[in-house]
């Protein structure tokens, strides 16, 4: 949270990527994928790999807007108070 508050303060885009299971090769997310890989080809488990990165940056997408929304919604309750 101070990290976002900083660069908010010095007029920074908000942008710290996060990482993705599929990526983190002790994530069980990633062994599942590699059993599927050897079991079911590598041409269906890199269309899996597609469609999980599909959904899971569209979750994150979706929670940064709700996020965003709250924020937007506290920050009105806020200045609301003060009149």
């Amino acid at each position: 949270m101070s990290t976002y508050l900083s660069m908010l303060s010095h007029g920074e885009t908000i942008y710290i990527p996060i990482p993705c299971p599929l990526d983190n090769k002790d994530a069980a997310l990633f062994h599942e994928l590699e059993r599927i890989r050897r079991e079911m080809g590598a041409s269906f488990a890199d269309r899996l790999d597609g469609i999980l990165r599909v959904e899971l940056n569209g979750g994150r997408a979706g929670a940064f807007q709700d996020g965003f929304r709250l924020g937007g919604q506290l920050m009105l309750e806020l200045l609301a108070d003060d009149q």
